[in-house]
């Protein structure tokens, strides 16, 4: 099904923006990362998620 949804340029930055902060708080754990189509995307080895999770959660300016 193809998306209609087409994000502010605002909302482009916040999500740019993410991706910059998780790769640099957690460099060490994360494998990959891509933003494509509008969405972020990570790869964090398996033994750390639960940490990853819980910053994403705990901090608001991850915006979760």
């Amino acid at each position: 099904m193809p998306s209609f949804y087409t994000p502010t340029e605002e909302k482009v930055k916040q999500l740019e923006d993410l991706l910059i902060s998780l790769k640099k708080k957690f460099a060490e754990v994360i494998l990959d990362s891509s933003f494509l189509k509008n969405e972020v995307s990570i790869t964090i080895k398996k033994e750390n998620i639960l940490k990853v999770f819980q910053e994403l959660k705990d901090n608001p300016k991850f915006l979760f």
